[in-house]
């Protein structure tokens, strides 16, 4: 998982985000690794949902929700499609 997340790091900082936005989203992908156990090449759409939502049961602010969403778009759209 410290390759992935390495390679992640990575990715965001060739594509200049801030370091508080790298910090945030390696917060939030590690959290969503976690929660998943294993990681495909493709989103699993219901999985994500379900994760989200239990984030919002736990009474996690609409910004916080949508900061881990966006943590996981940019992995799958920007990350995962580079990997073989």
């Amino acid at each position: 998982m410290q390759e992935l997340l390495q390679k992640i790091k990575n990715e965001l900082k060739l594509r200049n985000y801030s370091p508080r936005t790298i910090e945030s989203y390696l917060g939030c992908l590690t959290d969503y690794f976690k929660y998943v156990k294993i990681v495909k090449k493709e989103p699993e759409i219901e999985l994500i949902k379900k994760y989200l939502l239990e984030k919002q049961d736990r009474g996690q602010s609409s910004q916080t929700i949508n900061v881990h969403l966006q943590a996981i778009k940019y992995f799958y759209r920007e990350v995962m499609k580079n990997i073989n």
